[in-house]
């Protein structure tokens, strides 16, 4: 296009020009392709072209499909063939004859006047058509725009095949190839009340909603939200912290696999791009069906519920038909079980799969071990980001590293997750292309043109570990060795990418430092070289520590001089208390006149100044002091960073002063002097602001040492007082001060103090009282001490309340347990429950883990409802752990388990935790496997163990008999498999070699036939025993044992999984009711006819009236016949005493026996009536 004129410009003739001037209009290479033909056809030479000219006719493209108007008719065609002999024969694909010459000499025309006309005539239609006849200009423009057009798609077409050449393009992950849809792993480097901050590759970092987490949670939110529809905006968001805690379920550091939601880029200057994630097993998982669960791959699993030996898990894959389960084994010392809750979403490593149930592992050692390959993977989509892969190198380059997994799916290493950047490895010395090698997936690139995956070869990540500095025991936290706005004298490049930035040594083993190329100086930065200018390889510069990259394991830096002579980077660097010089950015001014100050402390961080600090005394016209621009001293009072926002005092009495600060209620000690700010005044008091929050209650009485009526008119708001701390409640942040001049804390009250121990019992006297807590003066030592609200009685909080309204100023209160003492701090805490007090006095409290026992049941109280588990305080600040499994099956569903917060409850210890500085404790009521029961008395003998024969790891020859449900504990038939299914076997060898074996049951029983019994329950009333998994018996109290004594604790002497051998006394198969006796048959039995005057009888109280006392003395069988008997026996006319006895015979079903006895008793009864 465009070429034809070429060449031809010069030798063109007036007629030729004149119809190619016309034709070009239009249909330029028409004519064009009219001319070449002829050219071909008789070239100079004579030769013949071996092509064949194609009609103009069909060449030409014209806008109509009309005729031709130059081709001549049939004589005029013939004649002119008729004259030219020489000319060959073949086909006429031109308008001109053949014979004639292409140039005429004397300008003869080869066109009639007639076609040379018709020409023209068409070449304006055609032009009016277009709507334009100036088109020489536009038909040059569109020629060259088509071919720049070509150069280009050519030159992409180069580049297209120079990049197949080299296989798939390293595209390390940025924000813009993140899109919806993306999957990627990262690492959770921050925890708040409502969203987690995850740490992504390459220095990247998003955001997870409270209601992207699992359904479990948002189900958790949305009750929480019905529940408070009436409740105003502070009750609700009171609300969801207590009902959900983020730092509960996540920890930080965990890698977690996450769904990208959305991206959002900043706006403005300074803000961030905002990636918004998703950590749902549907999402995390779903570029994974079920087939692609298999073997050492990861999933993202949401716990559902806790079971006695695992958790289940939710998967959300094959739309949430597939489950998953994962034992208590598999889940590691490093997890907490407590974070495991319901609600909670971890990555797991799956063990097996079976049917619709995916085994799975949480031990961080299988989890990060890197011969874990997915070697059952059919697809591709098994290898997910967290996952292990077995990478064939295919390439190296300076920019990273290619490879395939499964012999086609590429796979590439940038330069960070290669170890080219930070750690200057080199790639092609350490990995051979044709070599193999582990990695991790990191990333997905759902925009890619082909698929692909990202992997990182750093060490910590393949292994799914946390960066360290240094090695084995002597390795710390990067953080804590560099500290974010640490300095660093001497930082070394050791790469440089031109266009990206410098990766620096910063003098740490093990860790590397990166600077972003628009912070290698102030000013921009054109360009960095490797060889050559201030910051090639090898160059030696100042830089200070801006950030860390938890996921990549590096830190961020600047070489900018003003950034590194700054004296605050960041707003949460500013310290509480911390004297800056600041400069004024804007005096805000509001209806009163000026109501702040907004200053500038450093580059990037700014604070605000209250009219109220603007100076100790109030300032009639502040503005005439205060002018933008000016340069004032100032002292940070409090800095919040996640509401970005920090408070200043321009105050000359605190910025001046030399009195330590009070910052934190843990810090605090009894007696200290602090100054503070008054900040509210009220006729019974006035609150103190100290810093970084802390606040104090100054009440009336400790104003001054002379009466004060009216507080108002003695202290005003924003003045600065100074005063000394007389209480400190750090669990409940309360701060009691005082005006008044201190008493010193003499020797004598520190010996008193030091000479006090927890769980002595002492006597004080009532100084003040509060609508919490009673303040108590003990006698002797005249020593200050608090009794709170939920430690005056062991009943109800209405009970409580109705104690403290009984207590009055003066009044002396005598059998008070010291609860807890801080001698530091000066504090003590008694407490007036009776079960604690008796416990004090019988020497059952326990302070210490030297003093607690496993199986000993000691008094406590509860400090803490969790979601998962219960709090248990004792004595000295001691406190153990109640899971929720060990409470019973119908509180576990109820509202705080049924519990409240300083309940009085006695306990069981399960287990010392030394590491974790705790203790296990069950409720009484919870059942005890067989390996936990009771550590056996001084004087009891043995009882006979079921496991006595076997050892632990040895094997044995069993068979199975059925399924086992694990939550209702029913025996199954093979074909009634469930979820909860366990498989049930038998050891016995009678049982192994049978030919066919038939579990017993209720019709095969016999009274009087002896068998072995195991209790699998027990209450006060008898024990739960089961002969065969489908048969279970009960046991009354007064059979359990020949020894009488043993009946008063039925629980405690047989413990689940005791042994006994129990004879049939009863059974009733049609109504599934067995009783059993562990009694001897020497036994007397007691009968109606044996029962004699003055003959002593061991009995059970059964029921307790006014009149009378009910005992039960031999077992329910026989209580029945006594019944039987005496309707029988008395006269008819007796109907008193005759209803009397359906009465008691009634009393005796509803107690002990069932709901289709009781309803055969109640109607016989209405009949006899």
């Amino acid at each position: 296009d465009g070429s034809w004129w070429i060449g031809f410009s010069s030798a063109l003739e007036s007629e030729w020009y004149l119809y190619l001037t016309t034709c070009c209009i239009t249909t330029p290479r028409a004519a064009f392709l009219t001319m070449g033909s002829l050219k071909r056809k008789e070239a100079p030479g004579g030769d013949i072209p071996s092509k064949k000219a194609k009609s103009s006719k069909d060449t030409r493209p014209a806008k109509s499909n009309k005729p031709s108007t130059s081709t001549r008719d049939g004589a005029d065609s013939q004649k002119r063939a008729s004259s030219g002999a020489d000319a060959p024969k073949s086909v006429i694909s031109s308008i001109l004859k053949d014979e004639e010459p292409m140039f005429p000499r004397g300008g003869g025309s080869v066109l009639t006047p007639l076609e040379q006309k018709q020409i023209q005539l068409e070449a304006k239609a055609d032009a009016l058509r277009e709507g334009e006849f100036d088109t020489e200009e536009k038909t040059k423009h569109k020629k060259e725009k088509r071919r720049k057009s070509k150069l280009g798609a050519f030159e992409d077409t180069k580049k297209k095949s120079s990049s197949d050449e080299d296989g798939t393009k390293i595209e390390a992950l940025n924000y813009k190839r993140l899109a919806k849809g993306s999957v990627v792993l990262g690492q959770v480097s921050a925890i708040s009340h409502h969203n987690l901050t995850i740490a992504l590759p390459n220095n990247l970092s998003g955001n997870v909603s409270i209601a992207a987490i699992s359904d479990v949670v948002t189900a958790k939110i949305q009750q929480a939200a019905e529940a408070s529809d009436d409740d105003d905006d502070s009750a609700d968001e009171g609300d969801d912290d207590d009902d959900i805690e983020l730092n509960s379920l996540f920890e930080v550091g965990q890698y977690v696999r996450a769904y990208v939601l959305s991206t959002k880029e900043g706006e403005g200057s300074g803000k961030k791009n905002h990636i918004e994630l998703s950590l749902r097993p549907e999402d995390a998982n779903s570029g994974m069906s079920k087939n692609d669960v298999v073997a050492n791959a990861t999933v993202m699993a949401a716990v559902t519920s806790v079971q006695d030996h695992g958790y289940e898990m939710e998967l959300g894959v094959d739309n949430k038909k597939l489950k998953g389960f994962l034992p208590k084994k598999d889940v590691g010392s490093e997890v907490d079980e407590l974070r495991l809750q319901p609600g909670a979403v971890s990555l797991c490593l799956v063990k097996s799969v079976s049917g619709k149930i995916a085994q799975l592992c949480l031990d961080s050692e299988k989890l990060g071990k890197v011969d874990n390959i997915a070697t059952e993977a059919t697809t591709v989509n098994t290898f997910q980001p967290g996952t292990v892969v077995d990478v064939l190198v295919t390439s190296t380059t300076g920019r990273g590293l290619l490879g395939k997994i499964l012999g086609h799916l590429p796979v590439t290493a940038d330069l960070i997750h290669s170890g080219a950047g930070p750690d200057a490895v080199d790639l092609d010395a350490k990995y051979k292309i044709g070599s193999r090698v582990k990695a991790r997936v990191i990333c997905t690139f759902p925009n890619a043109k082909n698929p692909k995956l990202g992997i990182s070869l750093l060490p910590h990540v393949v292994k799914l570990q946390a960066k360290k500095a240094g090695k084995g025991g002597q390795a710390k936290a990067p953080l804590n060795v560099l500290p974010i706005a640490a300095r660093v004298d001497k930082c070394t490049v050791r790469k440089v990418e031109p266009e990206i930035g410098l990766y620096v040594d910063v003098g740490v083993a093990g860790l590397s430092g990166f600077v972003h190329i628009s912070k290698v100086k102030d000013g921009k930065v054109e360009a960095l070289y490797e060889s050559s200018g201030p910051f090639k390889e090898g160059s030696v510069h100042r830089g200070r520590v801006i950030g860390y990259s938890t996921f990549d394991g590096m830190y961020l830096m600047t070489f900018e001089p003003t950034i590194i002579e700054q004296q605050f980077i960041r707003l949460e660097d500013v310290p509480a208390g911390e004297i800056v010089s600041c400069t004024i950015e804007k005096v805000v001014v509001g209806g009163q006149g000026v109501s702040g100050l907004v200053v500038k402390v450093a580059e990037g961080i700014t604070g605000y100044v209250h009219e109220t600090h603007f100076a100790d005394v109030r300032l009639q016209h502040p503005e005439k002091k205060f002018r933008e621009g000016m340069t004032v001293k100032a002292r940070v009072l409090s800095v919040r960073p996640r509401k970005r926002q920090m408070r200043l005092t321009l105050k000359k009495t605190l910025v001046n002063s030399d009195t330590p600060i009070i910052k934190s209620f843990d810090e605090v000690e009894v007696g200290q002097q602090a100054l503070g700010t008054i900040s509210d005044i009220s006729p019974h008091g006035a609150r103190i602001e100290f810093y970084k929050g802390v606040r104090g209650w100054l009440p009336v009485s400790q104003m001054s040492e002379a009466f004060i009526q009216d507080p108002k008119e003695h202290f005003k708001v924003g003045q600065v007082v100074n005063v000394h701390i007389l209480e400190v409640d750090p669990e409940n942040q309360k701060l009691l001060v005082s005006c008044k001049d201190p008493s010193a804390f003499g020797l004598d009250k520190q010996a008193a103090l030091k000479a006090l121990s927890v769980g002595s019992i002492v006597s004080g006297k009532v100084i003040q009282k509060s609508d919490d807590d009673v303040h108590v003066e003990l006698d002797g030592s005249n020593l200050k001490a608090i009794l709170p609200l939920g430690q005056l009685t062991d009943k109800s909080a209405n009970k409580s309340q109705s104690a403290l309204k009984r207590i009055h100023m003066g009044q002396t209160l005598t059998d008070l347990l010291v609860l807890d003492k801080n001698e530091r701090r000066r504090a003590i805490t008694l407490s007036s429950k009776p079960s604690l007090v008796e416990a004090g006095k019988t020497g059952k409290l326990i302070r210490t883990y030297a003093d607690a026992k496993v199986g000993a049941e000691v008094p406590g109280f509860i400090s803490s409802i969790r979601p998962g588990a219960v709090l248990v305080r004792f004595g000295g600040n001691l406190v153990g752990v109640m899971f929720k499994t060990r409470l019973p099956i119908e509180d576990q569903e109820k509202e705080a388990f049924g519990l409240r917060k300083d309940q009085s409850i006695t306990v069981r210890i399960r287990a010392i935790d030394l590491e974790r500085t705790r203790l296990v404790v069950d409720p009484l009521t919870a059942e005890l496997p067989s390996n936990e029961a009771k550590p056996k008395k001084e004087k009891e003998s043995a009882r006979p163990q079921a496991h006595g024969p076997f050892k632990k790891g040895e094997t044995i020859r069993v068979r199975a008999i059925g399924l086992h449900d694990s939550k209702d504990h029913r025996f199954l038939a093979f074909s009634h498999r469930s979820y909860n299914s366990v498989l049930e076997f038998t050891a016995k060898a009678s049982d192994i070699e049978a030919d066919e074996l038939k579990p017993l049951s209720l019709e095969y029983l016999q009274v009087g036939s002896t068998h072995v019994a195991f209790v699998n329950n027990a209450s006060r009333n008898g024990l739960w025993t089961n002969i065969s998994p489908v048969v279970r018996g009960r046991i009354n109290a007064m059979d359990v044992s020949d020894d009488t004594s043993k009946m008063n604790d039925v629980i405690n002497n047989f413990p689940i999984g005791t042994a006994l051998k129990v004879r049939v006394i009863a059974v009733d198969a049609k109504r599934g009711v067995l009783d059993l006796s562990a009694r001897s048959d020497s036994s007397a039995a007691v009968t109606w006819d044996s029962i004699k005057p003055n003959q002593v009888l061991a009995g059970c109280v059964v029921k307790v009236n006014e009149r009378q006392i009910m005992m039960q003395v031999s077992e329910l069988t026989k209580a029945r016949e006594i019944a039987e008997r005496a309707i029988k026996t008395i006269n008819i006319r007796e109907q008193t005493e005759k209803l009397n006895v359906w009465i008691a015979y009634l009393n005796l079903e509803v107690a002990y026996g069932t709901k289709t006895t009781v309803e055969e008793v109640f109607q016989r009864a209405c009949q006899a009536s």
